[in-house]
């Protein structure tokens, strides 16, 4: 990649990713707030709708999460009212993670606020664009995730 005149990247994509999340979260954490949720409650909320009973190491590898992070964020949803968690009955060692009737109840709040935040961050996008964008971020997040 080509470099200025200082030696750094001409293109700091990792300062635009930065920027986004800081500037999504602020916007968008009012809303997470009437729900009690943080950064790292919303986003295991999420991975936790979308596969209930999840174990918490999956959990974590979904969220990005240190394993100290993902216990913070279960122990934080658990003190709210939103899971449980329980011991799996095959392994000893293994937690999988519940949603509660409370997490049922607010599941379309909750995703009226992911829906808004989507719009907001693809506001003015066609539908090909969108597609490019969602791409690009996918094969980002691949070669970011590459142990080489």
């Amino acid at each position: 990649m080509p470099a200025n005149r200082e030696g750094f990247p001409r293109y700091n994509v990792s300062r635009y990713f930065t920027k986004i999340t800081k500037k999504i979260f602020s916007r968008m954490s009012p809303e997470f707030e009437l729900l009690s949720l943080g950064r790292g409650q919303y986003m295991a909320l999420l991975h936790i709708y979308k596969k209930e009973g999840i174990s918490q190491n999956e959990l974590c590898d979904h969220c990005g999460f240190e394993k100290d992070e993902g216990a913070k964020a279960i122990k934080s949803l658990m003190d709210q009212g939103y899971v449980t968690k329980q011991v799996n009955r095959k392994d000893k060692r293994v937690h999988n993670i519940f949603l509660t009737d409370k997490a049922m109840e607010v599941k379309k709040d909750f995703q009226k606020i992911l829906i808004r935040m989507n719009e907001v961050l693809l506001h003015g996008f066609s539908k090909e664009e969108r597609t490019e964008v969602l791409g690009y971020m996918e094969r980002i997040l691949e070669n970011v995730s590459n142990k080489s």
